[in-house]
């Protein structure tokens, strides 16, 4: 009771049942001149019962949870836990296994879901011993459980990739599971805004190789899954920097140079003479000593990198190698002629895209321009 000293009292009950039957009430008034008692009233405390069970909860499909019993009033048992509701379609799925509660033996109740979606459970108490209407003598209460399909990866990403710089690098998961999200990861660390089933770096260069996962969540509780590493190795494309030289013309004799600048991942370098591979000249230059005529051609480089990169051909380089000229059989070295006979000489000689131009002492003889010279009918003055 309370209101001592007032006007009025209130007589409550506790939800623990307080003292059941009839409680007899009196009330004494009273001031400096004296006090008067009440008449005596009863209030009749009928036993009844309640339980809570506990607040709504979330598990994942798989586990099994243990059901809450806090018996309130005068309730001594738990007499019956019961699925009332169902996920839509899935018709006695799910059991409650446990039991017996109450004041002296508390083996738990255990509910296990067999399919994912909404349950509610209700659980009903013993009936209290009184007069109270029946709904408010036996005890029930209602919790709902939401069960959650835990996250499952039904395919990993490819297990590794080896692509070129600027080929695009794609990586894919599928999963399942309830409100699945998903966070893509390089060597351990989040990639901003990566948080689809796909990934895709479309231009890579060798700074994006490394090591890719997945994690994959749902709704809690269910613990998140992380995907298989998805190695990605990029070798850098091959590229000609600077082209060999276009052309070169050279004498016989001469040393014809030629050399490439390129860049690439594991570079092997193989020159090549009018389409043919030339042994043992796998540089990035090409030094070809003594030449002759027959080193004439076009020459280019097939420039290797480390698979998938395509190899690169150079740009043709011309090489020109002219005879250097060279008088195999020299005119005879002196004649003695009367006047009016004929004075005949004559030059053998090597080289290319040979002319002639005789002259005398040093003076060009004009319209004298092949391998031999003929002066008829001599005179003194031709002496030289």
């Amino acid at each position: 009771t309370s209101g001592d000293k007032t006007r009025e009292i209130t007589v409550s009950v506790s939800t623990e049942g307080a003292v059941l039957g009839n409680n007899s009430i009196t009330v004494i008034a009273h001031n400096p001149c004296g006090s008067a008692t009440s008449n005596t009233f009863n209030v009749n405390v009928n036993s009844f019962a309640d339980v809570d069970d506990g607040e709504d909860l979330a598990l994942c499909l798989g586990a099994e949870v243990v059901l809450t019993n806090n018996l309130l009033g005068n309730a001594s048992s738990i007499t019956l836990w019961e699925i009332i509701n169902r996920p839509s379609g899935t018709s006695g799925t799910g059991e409650i296994t446990g039991g017996p509660w109450n004041n002296d033996i508390k083996t738990p109740f255990v509910f296990t879901p067999t399919s994912v979606g909404t349950y509610i459970l209700k659980v009903t108490t013993n009936t209290a011993e009184g007069t109270c209407s029946a709904a408010a003598s036996t005890g029930t209460d209602e919790v709902t459980i939401t069960v959650n399909e835990p996250p499952a990866i039904t395919s990993q990403p490819v297990a590794s990739q080896t692509l070129c710089s600027g080929t695009p690098a794609i990586f894919g998961v599928t999963a399942t599971g309830t409100g699945l999200t998903y966070q893509w990861l390089k060597d351990g660390t989040d990639i901003s805004g990566a948080t689809s089933t796909t990934f895709e770096i479309s231009s890579p260069t060798i700074e994006d190789s490394g090591d890719y996962r997945v994690i994959v969540s749902g709704l809690s509780p269910c613990e998140t899954v992380t995907s298989d590493i998805s190695k990605l190795e990029i070798n850098e494309i091959i590229a000609i920097n600077e082209q060999p030289v276009t052309e070169q013309t050279l004498c016989s004799g001469g040393t014809a140079d030629f050399s490439v600048a390129a860049t690439g991942t594991g570079l092997i370098f193989q020159w090549r003479k009018n389409g043919v591979d030339i042994g043992g000249e796998t540089s990035s230059s090409l030094s070809l000593e003594n030449v002759t005529t027959e080193d004439t051609a076009e020459y280019t480089v097939l420039i290797t990198g480390t698979s998938p990169c395509e190899p690169v051909l150079s740009e043709k380089a011309i090489l020109t190698v002219n005879q250097i000229v060279e008088i195999t059989e020299q005119p005879v070295a002196s004649q003695t002629l009367c006047s009016g006979s004929t004075a005949n000489f004559s030059v053998t000689a090597t080289g290319t895209g040979l002319n002639y131009q005789w002259k005398k002492n040093g003076t060009t003889i004009s319209g004298e321009n092949s391998a031999t010279l003929s002066l008829e009918n001599v005179t003194t003055a031709d002496s030289g």
